[in-house]
């Protein structure tokens, strides 16, 4: 084991190599930077190192490896209530422990003769039956203590990245939006999201801790003759397609709800925090995952297009808009992932807000600074202090560019609403209030 460390309190992090056999590190953080680990995840025992992604000691790491390479099965005589204090630890419920807190078999140095995939899939299954089988589902935030915190996935950081250290709010919107991913792009999409009221939802649990529960889609790819979105407001019944709007703008509520800043403020600052955010990022999500996909206009993980619900072949100026023209500022500069989620939480994070409280206004001002300044400083160790700065420049201007279109979007929900009533058609659809309160119809 290499440690490189220092006694003074303001000194730079200290790094240590857990395992010299393993291109992987631990990141200590100083009383500074934030809370250091303490204790495996898994069986308590104290430690100051990531095993796999998570907190954990050598003890347990060694375990999961073994036994996700050898394939091995367990049994557990306790029906899955042991206990991992102590020695003779049920083997089975030590791996379930492994698994549920997140250790990552990506982040194992695996044999050569060993399929990855394999592995990969084995361990998904395995969390995605415990967490089915589970009454209770939380997603720390990046303030909770180590003991209860789901740890962010160092894997997930972009290589490019020279200082993980300096970048560890990267590393946390990472993993958020992997969340907001997994769910995106799978068979989730809750009855309730189309009859909540937005600050009810505001209010409630994040949903982020379940995107294990749920599989891919099989119905998908959707055809053009399946773009119609019934059911919804039956909460008997879930909708057989999802409205995309909504569960975009759904999940981006709940992605703000896990920011540190968040728990910080009184109900009314969260209220505004969100409504005056959540469609820019919303559409910034479709934007930049219709770019991920090389496409040239808005399109979602089940085929669905945008370009579908305009009323003829020929767009009108305001349906260009919002249909193909949010994705070429993000296309122009070919955001990359750490840049789109930076740039999600400077948006969140914007001190020009409306009905925010003095004291929420300063907490604004100094979560934009840092998030920020952690932007100019990745760009520059990317492309060097100059090309960096533009980049920094081109990549802020999509606030800008997503402000504009949040508005167009406003403009286009308001005029099919005016349509209905004026054509008077029939309330078979009833209001789907996190859309009409996010864009306050």
């Amino acid at each position: 084991m290499m440690t490189e460390s220092t006694s003074d309190d303001n000194a730079s992090p200290e790094y240590v190599f857990c395992d010299d056999n393993i291109e992987q590190f631990t990141i200590i953080m100083n009383d500074d930077d934030g809370p250091n680990p303490k204790n495996c995840l898994v069986c308590g025992d104290p430690t100051k190192c990531y095993h796999y992604d998570v907190p954990s000691c050598s003890g347990c790491k060694t375990f999961f490896r073994r036994t996700v390479i050898s394939g091995r099965s367990y049994g557990c005589k306790n029906k899955g209530k042991c206990l991992m204090k102590g020695k003779g630890r049920c083997r089975q419920c030590r791996f379930d422990k492994c698994v549920t807190i997140g250790m990552n078999p990506a982040a194992i140095a695996l044999p050569k003769n060993v399929d990855l995939e394999l592995i990969i899939q084995r361990v998904e299954n395995r969390k995605r039956a415990l967490l089915s089988a589970s009454d209770v589902i939380s997603l720390p935030s990046a303030s909770a203590s180590p003991e209860a915190e789901a740890v962010v996935p160092v894997k997930i950081v972009s290589n490019n990245l020279p200082q993980q250290m300096e970048y560890r709010d990267v590393d946390f919107l990472l993993f958020l939006e992997s969340k907001v991913k997994k769910l995106r792009e799978s068979s989730y999409n809750p009855p309730y999201m189309y009859t909540m009221r937005l600050k009810d939802f505001i209010m409630m649990d994040s949903e982020l801790g379940k995107s294990d529960r749920y599989g891919n889609d099989t119905s998908w790819p959707i055809t053009r003759t399946q773009k119609s979105y019934p059911n919804y407001g039956n909460t008997e019944k879930k909708p057989v397609i999802k409205h995309w709007l909504a569960l975009d703008l759904f999940l981006n509520v709940d992605m703000a709800k896990t920011l540190p800043i968040f728990e910080q403020w009184e109900p009314n600052d969260k209220t505004s925090f969100v409504i005056n955010a959540v469609v820019s990022t919303a559409l910034l999500t479709q934007g930049y995952y219709s770019h991920e996909k090389h496409s040239d206009v808005v399109v979602f993980p089940d085929g669905f297009q945008l370009l579908w619900l305009a009323k003829s072949s020929e767009l009108n100026k305001l349906e260009t808009e919002i249909f193909v023209r949010i994705v070429q500022p993000i296309k122009r500069i070919d955001l990359t992932k750490e840049e789109y989620v930076l740039l999600k939480a400077i948006i969140f994070c914007n001190p020009a807000f409306n009905n925010i409280s003095d004291a929420g206004q300063e907490l604004l001002e100094k979560e934009s600074e840092r998030y920020t300044r952690t932007l100019l400083r990745y760009m520059q160790s990317i492309h060097g202090d100059s090309k960096g700065a533009s980049r920094y420049a081109q990549v802020l201007q999509i606030t800008e560019a997503m402000t504009y279109f949040a508005e167009r979007n406003r403009d286009y929900q308001l005029i099919r609403c005016i349509r209905s009533v004026q054509e008077k058609v029939p309330s078979t659809r009833p209001p789907i209030f996190i859309v009409d309160e996010s864009f306050q119809i």
